[in-house]
């Protein structure tokens, strides 16, 4: 008997023919076709997929990450989890989960067993290497939504892995009837670095037309994934969002900051005129137009106004763009970069310290040594420690051994990093 060269695809196959007997809140690969030559282990993880309790289900999928090396076996079972859209948190519950997720990952938090199989799924293949790409882009044209987008946010969560030919499948699924997928698949083709295509003709067409799209999400990740395609076919569509009045400030915000990826200077204008919007948000992504100006006279009277911003997000942003006027060589740029190091807001004097750091002035190093000492947030006293360990000048050691002494760890951790690694270059050039 001939040996069997994808059993992977074989048994998700399997469970697809035998959906009408399996539950809907169970696996639709039936249980009895778990392998029997696994580990215990593995196999009391997989029969775990089939609780009746979808919070077990989820739980079980995000196990198998244990057994991450060994976990090729549960691949299709986790694929046949797709369909399950049981929901296990809501209200205040859910939007404290989705906040502390979305600074880990770009995807919303998994709130159904569905959703833990597809990142368990991605997260499992990154360890091991091996995405199952062709089960995936079968799973794209299954009949339920579910499966559809589960299938791209594993693509997604695992973009590392995914290579160009899921493109086209991808721009395929923009067209889809559920909104739902729509954003996932424009999510994650933001994700991928599009610019790396020989040809975007078909993939440029189907997302511009999505900036028409009736749901605000989608239209939100298309202007977000136009600007990863770095291609300048897009500026125009972009700028007609941006300055849409009626579009959502999601979307303007997205397409602000696509347009300074993109770097043509067709953006400049739109861009230093939405510095004047009455959305803070727009204003702040509108300080991507920093990079395209090369004239410090042009930039210094944008950065200087921006700095002035009620809103403290605007002047972070600006306090980071400050950085671009030492590359200029502007000679009021460290006078900037020290106003901003004293500002109230606690997140701008951090930011004003990454900006120091990338202007590379010898100049900041005394401000950021007092900054470090002096400074009453610890947050900014961290920052401070860093820009100093990157920037690597021997006169900052008196004041990173003097932070071995700060009550924060974190800062003092940061200080013996700074240390060790300028004591290490100064090794390297006497040798």
């Amino acid at each position: 008997m001939g040996r069997i060269k994808n059993p992977v695809g074989l048994i998700v196959l399997a469970g697809v023919l035998g959906w009408c007997v399996s539950g809907h809140a169970q696996p639709s690969i039936p249980k009895d076709r778990i392998p029997s030559d696994i580990s215990a282990e593995l196999r009391q993880g997989i029969q775990r997929l089939y609780a009746s309790d979808p919070a077990e289900r989820a739980r079980a999928a995000s196990t198998l990450l244990n057994e991450a090396q060994q976990a090729a076996p549960a691949i299709p079972f986790l694929i046949a989890m797709f369909h399950d859209d049981t929901a296990m948190l809501h209200g205040d519950a859910l939007l404290r989960r989705s906040l502390a997720s979305s600074y880990a990952t770009p995807f919303s938090y998994p709130n159904s067993p569905g959703q833990s199989a597809a990142r368990a799924l991605a997260r499992i293949t990154s360890r091991t290497g091996n995405l199952p790409i062709d089960e995936l882009l079968a799973a794209l044209k299954d009949k339920d939504w579910h499966v559809r987008a589960n299938a791209i946010r594993a693509l997604g969560e695992a973009r590392d892995l995914t290579t160009l030919r899921v493109v086209e499948p991808l721009v395929d699924r923009l067209g889809d009837e559920s909104s739902k997928v729509r954003a996932y698949a424009a999510q994650t083709l933001g994700l991928m670095k599009l610019e790396k295509l020989a040809t975007k003709d078909s993939l440029m067409e189907g997302l511009v037309a999505r900036l028409d799209d009736e749901d605000q999400t989608v239209r939100a990740e298309v202007a977000r994934a136009l600007g990863s395609t770095k291609d300048s076919r897009a500026v125009e569509p972009l700028i007609v969002a941006l300055k849409d009045p009626n579009e959502r400030s999601e979307v303007r915000k997205n397409a602000a900051e696509a347009l300074g990826q993109i770097g043509s200077r067709r953006a400049v204008q739109p861009l230093v005129a939405a510095l004047t919007d009455k959305d803070w948000q727009i204003r702040s992504a509108a300080l991507s137009v920093a990079g395209l100006i090369k004239d410090y006279r042009v930039l210094r009277p944008l950065v200087l106004k921006a700095l002035r911003d009620d809103e403290w997000r605007v002047r972070a942003r600006a306090a980071g763009a400050a950085a671009l006027l030492s590359e200029l060589e502007d000679p009021d740029a460290l006078k900037i970069l020290l106003a901003a190091l004293r500002d109230k807001q606690p997140n701008v004097r951090a930011q004003a310290t990454s900006a120091c750091a990338e202007s590379k002035d010898p100049g900041v190093i005394t401000p950021l040594a007092t900054v470090l000492r002096a400074d009453s947030n610890s947050y900014v006293r961290w920052h401070a420690a860093n820009a100093l360990g990157k920037l690597g000048d021997p006169r900052s050691i008196g004041a990173l051994t003097a932070a071995l002494k700060d009550e924060n760890e974190l800062v003092r951790t940061s200080s013996q990093r700074a240390i060790d690694g300028i004591q290490k270059a100064m090794r390297l050039r006497r040798t």
